[in-house]
């Protein structure tokens, strides 16, 4: 799959073909220079293939929805081998069904995708100690439940090292 390793943005139609072999990474660092961006994967090394069409959770989902919310177009292999352009106007059921049905009507080899504008973004890393685990817990409580900014986004990961 790493063939199809296209990245082509259509500032006129404010969309994005993005061949199924890439990483989001690849995606992301061509779309920079054009200062848009689409609603793709949150970590390093994730495909856009498979996180594509099973859904799609972004740092973007709050803004524009799933990733797969934002397919306006598969290419698209079928079982046959024919190679169809699928959209919701060319074939409803099939450019549904492909809506976090993964791999299993065929394969896609490009999705087209809408583009957001993108400006600057900010992130880091805050670490704690075991003593503060419940002041965090309580605090990312709090965020979830009254954040009204819908481009402000937290992962909190729990880690406990061997011997600490």
């Amino acid at each position: 799959m790493v063939q199809f390793a296209e990245v082509t943005y259509d500032p006129s139609s404010q969309t994005v073909a993005v061949g199924s072999g890439l990483l989001w990474d690849e995606v992301y660092a061509a779309l920079a220079p054009y200062d848009v961006n689409v609603v793709g994967g949150r970590m390093t090394g994730v495909g856009v293939a498979g996180f594509t069409l099973g859904g799609g959770y972004s740092w973007l989902t709050n803004q524009h929805g799933l990733t797969i919310d934002t397919v306006v177009e598969y290419e698209f292999v079928k079982p046959i081998g024919d190679i169809v352009t699928v959209t919701k106007a060319s074939d409803p059921e099939l450019f549904f069904g492909l809506k976090g049905g993964m791999n299993n009507f065929g394969i896609v080899t490009r999705f087209t995708f809408k583009a957001f504008p993108q400006g600057q973004v900010w992130g880091g890393v805050i670490l704690f100690n075991a003593q503060d685990i419940p002041a965090v817990t309580k605090a990312t409580g709090a965020f979830s439940a009254l954040s009204t900014d819908p481009k402000a986004a937290m992962i909190v990961t729990y880690t406990v090292i061997a011997g600490e």
